[in-house]
């Protein structure tokens, strides 16, 4: 009989230390529907400690601030002041852990980390805290002096490049302010040829009509010389003649030769003053670009605040610890028939 016991007793250890590979979902269900209570407890307390997490857990929100780096035209193209990566590494390992050891020393009521990080593709800089909707104050209070010690850092290098853009208006403004007062002196100068001209006109005209008078006069006269003054008045009167006619080709020469050539010139020179012109204009709108366009680092939007809360939320942890309460039942399902068991078999040896 003693040696009946302990083989059984051997047998239930082996099937205790071993395990049965025969056991059936059956047994495994069976196990579980003795156990039930077992699981349905465990299950209701993990459910309880975290709907109570859920419950006593703050919401966080994700609150950004996005950074923009002063740029400046340089060879035709948008350049930054300063690289974004050495930008980065300063808001880093400078201005983040000065503002926070400041806001320690001052007790502002929060002080968190601040993330840095640059989005995909783009130039811009982005600060992220996380933080309780009643902390939305003092984070904004430290990423507006984060934005500011870099701004600070900034301003010396962007008023340098802003006198430069300024020293260039002002040299292209000069240049622009002479062409247009040498282009108004040439207008000046062609006005007063074309008045010359139309003086000229009228004075041709009147040597045309005087020339005529006097070729009439002077036939008049050689018909009423005698023949031993006819030689003297035709010396006479082709000498006149010939003087008027002089003044008439001189005039003339003036008119339709110097003053058109002069005019050409001149509107030869207003057409390239006007190209100049319109080249300082260009450049001077450029330049206006450029001084509109230059601001110093900044934020762009200051601490806002993420539409959805961070990290899990309180239905999550629920479920989470509704799963986990009911792993943790089968569990301890398990182990309560693995020592109801074991009580079995040590009674059974007795």
């Amino acid at each position: 009989m003693e040696k009946e016991s302990s083989a059984e007793l051997m047998r239930i250890r082996r099937e205790i230390e071993v395990g049965n590979d025969e056991i059936s979902l059956i047994d495994l269900w069976l196990v579980l529907a003795r156990h039930k209570r077992t699981i349905m407890i465990v299950f209701a307390v993990s459910v309880l400690v975290g709907s109570i997490i859920a419950l006593l857990t703050p919401k966080q929100y994700a609150y950004s601030t996005t950074i923009e780096i002063a740029q400046t035209f340089a060879g035709g193209e948008r350049r930054l002041i300063e690289s974004i990566e050495t930008v980065q590494a300063k808001l880093t390992e400078i201005y983040i852990p000065s503002v926070l050891d400041e806001a320690k020393t001052t007790n502002i009521g929060y002080v968190g980390d601040v993330d840095v990080r640059v989005p995909t593709g783009s130039d811009v800089l982005l600060l992220t805290s996380l933080g309780q909707v009643g902390s939305a104050g003092d984070i904004k209070k430290m990423h507006l002096s984060i934005v500011g010690r870099l701004a600070n850092n900034h301003k010396p290098l962007v008023d340098t490049i802003m006198a430069t853009f300024k020293q260039d208006r002002t040299l292209v403004k000069n240049q622009i302010d002479e062409i247009r007062e040498v282009t108004s002196g040439l207008k000046q100068q062609e006005a007063a040829l074309l008045m010359a001209s139309e003086r000229l006109k009228s004075d041709i005209d009147s040597l045309h009509a005087h020339l005529a008078e006097v070729e009439t006069v002077n036939k008049r006269i050689i018909s009423e010389s005698k023949a031993e003054n006819l030689a003297m008045n035709i010396l006479m009167t082709n000498r006149e003649y010939d003087i008027k006619e002089k003044r008439l080709r001189s005039l003339e020469q003036r008119l339709y030769v110097t003053i058109p050539a002069e005019l050409e010139r001149n509107k030869g020179e207003v057409a390239e003053k006007q190209r100049s012109w319109r080249g300082y204009q260009i450049s001077l709108r450029a330049i206006d670009a450029k001084i509109n366009n230059l601001k110093n680092s900044g934020a762009i939007s200051l601490a806002t605040k993420a539409v959805n809360p961070s990290g899990i939320g309180k239905r999550i942890i629920v479920i989470l610890s509704a799963m986990l309460g009911l792993f943790c039942g089968i569990f301890a399902a398990f182990i309560h028939e693995f020592i109801c068991r074991a009580n079995e078999a040590l009674n059974d040896s007795r």
